[in-house]
């Protein structure tokens, strides 16, 4: 919850006209502009080859690993999608411990793994090895959810822009080879709230905090950072998006 909660307070103030906004350029630096400033992307920034998503985006990067256009239950880039509690494969109308499906109160979170992907090719078909995962019970096949050093790479070897699309706003992720994908600030669901639309989005990781059991690590976006170290409590009702092998 450290982080996280952190996050979800910031993006609940409102921004001043004259807050900045930086952008990640090729040589890896940030600049600022004006929060008025910012353009919308044009949907046809994307790689998508047509409107039938999801697609598999290859972002040139050195492990070979391939990223989803959109989200779990999204039926476009821009979308948000689903909203899942770590760990858990359906959405649900209130989001704490105690709906939580691997909590009790006697002795706190359940250890389901330290990773919950485990995506393994079995008989030349991709399968998880547990149930745990939503990007692989959802869409099959070799999709399952990216673990935190697959969030590293995409943000250390593209650039990040904050931008809009179809008027929403989230990071748009440009790979060396010019391809390109959106994350849009989906924020963050609590009990029966959801915080933080369009000012930040936090997406889970397959990676528990070894650390800490009640959290399991996310990529969190906002209009001045890309940071694939944050982390969250698995109670909370986040996006997924999904990688393939």
């Amino acid at each position: 919850m450290r982080k996280l909660f952190f996050i979800l307070l910031v993006s609940m103030m409102t921004l001043s006209s004259s807050a900045q906004l930086l952008t990640w350029v090729e040589d890896n630096h940030y600049e600022s502009a004006a929060a008025n400033d910012v353009n919308e992307s044009s949907s046809s920034t994307f790689t998508c080859p047509d409107n039938k998503h999801p697609h598999i985006i290859d972002m040139g990067l050195p492990s070979g690993t391939k990223w989803a256009c959109c989200n779990v239950g999204a039926n476009a880039p821009e979308d948000c999608g689903g909203y899942y509690a770590w760990g858990e494969i359906e959405e649900k109308d209130y989001y704490n411990w105690e709906t939580y499906k691997y909590y009790n109160n006697s002795d706190g979170p359940t250890r389901i793994g330290r990773d919950i992907s485990s995506v393994k090719k079995i008989s030349g078909v991709y399968e998880a090895s547990n149930h745990y995962d939503v990007a692989h019970v959802k869409w099959g096949e070799k999709w399952y959810m990216p673990s935190k050093e697959k969030y590293k790479e995409l943000v250390n070897y593209c650039s990040f822009t904050w931008t809009k699309v179809n008027g929403v706003n989230g990071g748009l992720f440009k790979g060396r080879n010019g391809n390109t994908i959106f994350f849009p600030a989906a924020g963050a669901r609590w009990e029966n709230y959801l915080f933080g639309v369009g000012t930040s989005g936090l997406y889970w990781s397959s990676i528990q905090d070894p650390a800490f059991i009640y959290d399991a690590f996310v990529l969190s976006i906002s209009d001045n950072n890309a940071d694939w170290s944050a982390y969250g409590n698995r109670n909370y009702g986040l996006t997924v998006r999904p990688v393939s092998k």
